[in-house]
Formats: structure tokens, sequence, C-alpha cells
């Protein structure tokens, strides 16, 4: 069984979430909250956090949980970046039923607001398809601290059937994210009145064959980027045909 994108995955908005794109939290805690979804039975749910001002995520520093209070995993896919590139975080959480409507907030530790200011934007994905576990699962984190105009991740994918969450923020070089390369789907991109971005994906096209695989965007304008991809495991197959055979003297 192949992981998919669900129907139940909110409308990217540029307000929520993303409303840290024309305003930033001065003082802590800092949080953003997505918009309300319901997602399935059975469902794996990755919530994608960037922020675009440089500030450095320390360790506990960034959580996140659900309206039910049911706290979110942060994945190995976590990227604490350099001051002034920008700093990006994927959590997960799978849901064995359904539990209704729900949201999610990322909430900032209020020893890591910038006084200058500091952004969160955040994506909710949610996936059908998805193992319980996830353990074994491909991740990558890439700091880019020189410019350029393609801002692109190396994943190597584990398992015929995954999907891809991907997710960067770039300073203020360039113009945002634009054009998503051949294997990446944008789910929502924007960027600020400086320039600078973020943007949220996923895999074109499930695994077909595992290996490594490069995801991200491209953009007018060369920048620094912080970029995050986690892949998301399909249910195993069943072996064999759960057949027995008699066997008589």
């Amino acid at each position: 069984m192949a992981v998919a994108l669900d129907a139940s995955t909110p409308a990217f908005s540029g307000t929520i979430p993303g409303a840290n794109y024309s305003a930033k939290f001065t003082s802590g805690p800092g949080t953003e909250t997505s918009a309300s979804f319901t997602p399935p039975d059975a469902s794996l749910v990755a919530f994608l956090v960037m922020s675009t001002t440089g500030q450095v995520f320390a360790s506990l520093g960034l959580t996140a949980a659900d309206s039910a209070s049911t706290s979110y995993t942060l994945s190995p896919a976590s990227q604490v970046s350099s001051s002034g590139i920008g700093s990006a975080a994927i959590f997960t959480h799978y849901y064995a039923s359904s539990p209704g409507a729900v949201t999610v907030t990322a909430t900032l530790a209020a020893g890591e607001t910038a006084g200058s200011g500091t952004s969160l934007d955040i994506a909710v994905l949610v996936f059908t398809g998805a193992a319980s576990s996830q353990a074994g699962a491909g991740n990558a984190a890439l700091i880019m601290p020189s410019s350029a105009t393609a801002q692109e991740i190396s994943l190597t994918t584990t398992t015929a059937g995954s999907q891809v969450a991907v997710c960067g923020a770039n300073f203020s070089g360039g113009s945002g994210f634009t054009s998503p390369d051949a294997q990446t789907t944008t789910y929502g991109s924007g960027a600020d009145s400086g320039g600078a971005g973020t943007a949220f994906g996923y895999s074109s096209a499930a695994t077909v064959t595992p290996g490594a695989t490069t995801f991200g965007w491209t953009q007018a304008g060369a920048d620094k980027a912080t970029l995050v991809a986690l892949e998301i495991l399909p249910v195993a197959a069943s072996s064999g045909s759960g057949l027995m055979t008699a066997v008589f003297p």
C-alpha cells in the first residue's frame, strides 16, 4: 500500500498557516496554530514548522501538540540553523483512530524569541497508507550557507510506496521559493516583505525504487537556505498468502 496525501489536509493559507509572513512576535513564548482539520482513522500527520528570521531552535525549545493535548514527535529531520539563515523542523503523529476536528500548534519557548522579532510559519500534511511506526525512515537536513538559486536537498528513501515531506526557509537575498523541481509538489509557499521565504511540499509520486532523490525548489535570486526532508513509510505489505497446507501421512 502506497502512502498518499489525504483530502483532509487543510488548504494552504497565507494567513493561517503563515500569519508571520508579515508579522513577528517579539516576546515569548510564541505560538502559531493551524486551521482545523479532521484526520481519518489510520493516518499520519506531518507538521512542518519554519522560521524565516534565522532564529536558532535550541534543544526542546520548539514543541507541537494538537488541540486535544496530544503531543507530536520531533522527527530526526529537525534542523537547527546558523543565525541569519532560517530554521526548520518536522513533527509527526500517527492517529490510529480519528480524533475528530483538531488544530495543531507550534510553540517556541520564551527564551528563544528574538527581541528583534521571530516568525513561525507552519503547514499540515495528512497522509494515509502510512505505517504506525516510522522507525528507519529516511531523513535529511541541509544548511546552505552560500547563496544559490537551486535550493534542494537529497534524501535517500528506504521503502517502495513511501512519500516524502519537505520544507525550506531562506533568508533575504532572493524573492522566496518559486519553482518546484520534478520530484516535488508544492503545498504552499510565500515570502515576506524583506524577501525571506518559506516553502512546504511533498514528493510528486510515491517511491518506486528506493534511493537518493533530490527535493526542493529554485528561485529567481540567489539566497541562503535551510531545508529538511522526511520519508513517510507505508504500511508493510503482508507476506505470503496466509493459506496453510495440510500434510497427511
